[in-house]
């Protein structure tokens, strides 16, 4: 699991600087050419995603071949090359998937948007669950997780392609289209490349701060990991009700003619009652029975106690998620990132 956690946090990152920002600039442009009747904009914006993340996946791709023994000894164990080698054709899938999705989020498709997501973790399961299951040795189930990464990203990316010309999508010439993507995509992989790296910093500086204040190395991890992976998940869940409402908000406000309309007005002003409420409702809840709720999930009553501790935090990180989704609707995706590392630098 070490070796698997290890090489699944490089390649996330390779992932991270290929494809998180994709999605939503392909969204965002695309609803904007659907308003205007344009709709071969539309699908020039989804073929110019394409190309940049294929672009620039390639190039990693190649560039990691060519310095193969260099870039290994990032590595503690040697092990880690050879599966690491293996996910590299899923970082050019994903730039695929990431682009096309797009386009059918930019088309408030939200049915197939959601079902290119769906299939994507079925298939990682399932295939994940027989090419580990059938091997003897360790390190081969290592390497047919990662096998099965590989083979879930491709065929993702092959289903969303399919879906996406079967709700007639076109491949369209992408020249001029590539610089209004890059400008709305580049600010949103900073926000990701940034939180990514926050989190690893996280993960060293708290559990040190803890044995400064008295715990052992084992308590500090011990404490660290029931709120890392027990009380943040549940904290996560208004975010995850409120993603859901932003999802369909932004083509909206994207696809929008006037910027300054009442009607835009009035739908941010309901997305952030919505944020707030679902917040408070939450937090009643785990204020009440956290300890139960984990005890019941976890067997860990410590998990609760940090859990009504912290339930409050919800409703900052609730607005925080729905605002910056507000902000890149409207094509202030600078303004979102400078609001992250404001927010993370006093963190």
């Amino acid at each position: 699991m070490g070796i698997y956690q290890v090489v699944l946090s490089v390649f996330s990152v390779l992932i991270t600087l290929t494809s998180s920002g994709l999605p939503i600039a392909v969204s965002k442009h695309t609803a904007r050419f659907n308003a205007a009747n344009n709709i071969d904009g539309a699908h020039k914006t989804a073929t110019a995603a394409a190309v940049i993340g294929v672009s620039l996946s390639l190039i990693i791709t190649l560039f990691i071949f060519i310095f193969k023994n260099v870039f290994s000894l990032i590595f503690a164990d040697e092990r880690c090359m050879p599966i690491f080698t293996v996910l590299l054709p899923g970082i050019t899938a994903s730039a695929i998937y990431s682009a096309y999705r797009g386009g059918l989020w930019g088309q408030k498709n939200y049915f197939a948007f959601s079902v290119c997501e769906f299939i994507e973790e079925v298939l990682l399961f399932t295939i994940c669950i027989i090419l580990v299951s059938r091997v003897n040795m360790v390190i081969d189930g290592v390497y047919n997780a990662a096998v099965a990464i590989t083979i879930s990203f491709t065929a993702s990316a092959l289903i969303a392609v399919c879906i996406y010309f079967y709700y007639d999508g076109k491949i369209k010439n992408p020249r001029g289209f590539y610089k209004p993507i890059i400008n709305s995509a580049a600010p949103l992989t900073g926000i990701r490349a940034t939180s990514g790296i926050i989190t690893s910093l996280l993960a060293l500086i708290i559990p040190l701060r803890l044995m400064i204040c008295g715990m052992t190395s084992s308590e500090a991890l011990a404490e660290f990991g029931i709120a890392s992976g027990m009380t943040l998940p549940l904290l996560f869940i208004p975010c995850t009700l409120v993603g859901s409402l932003a999802l369909a908000l932004m083509p909206e406000i994207s696809g929008a003619k006037n910027k300054k309309s009442k009607q835009i007005a009035v739908s941010i002003q309901n997305a952030l009652i919505f944020a707030i409420m679902v917040s408070l409702a939450i937090m009643g809840i785990y204020i009440t029975v956290g300890k139960d709720i984990t005890i019941f999930l976890f067997h860990s009553e410590r998990a609760g106690e940090l859990l009504i501790y912290s339930a409050a935090i919800m409703i900052p990180m609730s607005l925080s998620h729905m605002s910056s989704s507000i902000l890149n609707s409207l094509g202030r995706e600078y303004k979102s990132l400078k609001n992250y590392l404001a927010g993370a630098a006093v963190m």
